[in-house]
């Protein structure tokens, strides 16, 4: 099982993107989700972060202190808010850390996960870009494959300061 062997992120995100919801599918958990009040400690150095970190700026400096202990930032763009969240420079800030896009919950009705892709992109967050449904557990597969090789080293575009 490659789950125990994912290590390294954080997970980031606005308020209902379903960041904690995807940590659960990634690491195989079945525990229930509540909602993230503060950052989330996981096994591995997997951190699962509140989604005021990004919607509020009074909160970027825990955002940025957050991001200093892990190699890996996965942020999510909900495929059905119509606005970009992401700082994208605050989240390029630090060299060498691995940005992953992720689109989340392109199941739902009003998903429109050709917009959510226009906002990664303008955030300035490289591709490629994991759609991820919780409904389809193979959705999810690239992604745990994609942050697996991450930890070992096999794969990955490592961000240069302010790229």
């Amino acid at each position: 099982m490659k789950s125990g062997q994912l290590g390294n992120f954080i997970l980031v995100g606005d308020v209902g993107c379903g960041k904690s919801t995807l940590l659960k599918a990634l690491l195989e958990h079945s525990d229930e989700v509540t909602k993230t009040q503060a950052l989330a400690f996981h096994d591995n150095n997997i951190i699962d972060s509140p989604g005021e970190f990004i919607s509020r700026r009074v909160l970027y400096g825990a955002l940025l202190n957050s991001l200093i202990g892990v190699d890996t930032i996965v942020y999510l763009q909900a495929a059905d808010n119509e606005r970009a969240t992401a700082p994208g420079d605050l989240l390029r800030l630090y060299p060498n850390k691995q940005l992953v896009g992720v689109i989340s919950k392109t199941d739902i009705e009003y998903a429109d996960v050709g917009r959510a892709e226009e906002l990664l992109v303008e955030a300035g967050i490289p591709g490629p870009y994991f759609r991820v449904s919780i409904k389809n557990p193979d959705s999810i597969e690239p992604l745990r494959d994609h942050l697996w090789q991450i930890n070992r080293g096999e794969t990955g575009t490592i961000l240069s300061a302010m790229s």
